[in-house]
């Protein structure tokens, strides 16, 4: 399995990740939703 670098640095408090491959969704749509969450 490939290991992800992220180019920001993460604070625990405050930030969430996640990652999905080959999902029929555009960047601005993620990018929405990520803010909803």
């Amino acid at each position: 399995m490939a290991r992800t670098g992220y180019s920001t640095p993460v604070s625990g408090d405050t930030m969430a990740r996640g990652k999905a491959n080959e999902l029929p969704i555009s960047p601005k749509h993620a990018m929405e939703i990520a803010r909803f969450i």
